[in-house]
């Protein structure tokens, strides 16, 4: 059987960082609020191999066994083949990826398609959360320290979300991806790699072992603006978003200092110079992707002004869609 699947990956506006257990039980009302992007990644799986085998980002190798692929670059595809094991060697040929360390989580939405793929293989259609869990716990897994599921639930269900963490369970609950987003939320990448979870990882150590530190207090601040954020999507209301997402940034900046870089300062100053009502880097930062939000009618004057910075602007927006399977 060969199947190919096909997941977006997401920006997110705010909350990231309390997604890691035991964080959102620290802080009440922690949630975290993201949006799907049509950047997307696409695999194909193909079982009947002779050796498990990995084409990806120009490379292409063969393993005579999960083990060894667990021991390879493409880690992460062995922990999830390892839970979701086919009946035979499979072949996952990765055909398009979204910006490699942008804060997209470009690298989740591939990961989730793989644990996709691979219960399809088996013959099995296990709910989204199951997978999520699975894809987490394979990311710490390789990782070496906890991770987060705010990154896979956009590759899965599509849309707006705000994702809740609520005692024995996650609640994702889809929010008002209204016209008037599309048009005022754009993409702009500094050129620089961000630190991933690692950044993530120094603020959950920070605010578990100085509960007066300023790590914990900016972390009880964002947790608290999750809720009027959720609000100002399903108002529809742009500017309201804009804004939170600028109130966000501020704080997410003061967890550590590795979350700011001149290049993501350089790109906020410009778009709020241009008009746009709120900017953030994305992800863990320290670099990759920032959001921009602004008034549709002000996108024009906001992308001429980082132009002439030394990122690029990226061509992807919200969608409503999630992960597609189909066999090829």
């Amino acid at each position: 059987m060969r199947v190919k699947v096909t997941a977006p990956c997401r920006a997110d506006l705010a909350g990231g960082t309390l997604d890691i257990w035991p964080l959102p039980h620290l802080f009440p009302g922690s949630a975290t609020i993201n949006v799907a992007l049509d950047a997307l990644a696409e695999i194909e799986m193909e079982d009947g191999r002779p050796r498990w085998e990995v084409a990806a980002a120009g490379h292409d190798r063969a393993f005579d066994t999960l083990d060894a692929l667990v021991s390879s670059p493409w880690a992460l595809f062995g922990e999830i083949l390892q839970a979701l094991p086919p009946p035979s060697p499979v072949r996952i040929t990765v055909r398009r990826q979204p910006p490699s360390q942008s804060g997209l989580g470009g690298s989740s939405a591939v990961a989730a398609a793989v644990a996709r793929g691979a219960a399809r293989l088996r013959g099995e259609d296990p709910p989204p959360d199951a997978l999520i869990a699975l894809c987490r716990d394979a990311e710490a897994a390789v990782m070496g320290y906890p991770t987060g599921v705010q990154d896979f639930y956009p590759p899965f269900y599509g849309g707006a979300n705000c994702i809740r963490y609520l005692r024995g369970r996650t609640d994702r609950s889809p929010l008002n991806l209204f016209p008037e987003l599309a048009g005022g939320m754009v993409l702009y990448h500094t050129g620089v790699p961000h630190h991933s979870g690692a950044n993530n990882w120094q603020v959950v150590q920070r605010a578990i072992g100085d509960k007066g530190s300023e790590t914990h207090r900016c972390l009880g601040l964002i947790a608290g603006l999750t809720g009027r954020l959720e609000a100002a999507f399903e108002a529809g209301d742009l500017e309201r978003i804009g804004r939170l997402v600028m109130e966000e940034w501020r704080h997410r900046v003061r967890l550590h200092p590795s979350f700011a870089h001149p290049r993501i300062d350089q790109a906020v100053e410009a778009a709020l110079a241009a008009g746009a009502w709120g900017a953030k880097g994305c992800g863990a930062a320290g670099g990759g992707v920032v959001v921009v939000v602004t008034a549709p009618d002000r996108r024009t004057a906001v992308e001429n002004a980082l132009l002439p910075l030394p990122g690029r602007l990226l061509e992807a927006h919200p969608t409503t869609e999630g992960m597609r399977i189909e066999p090829c």
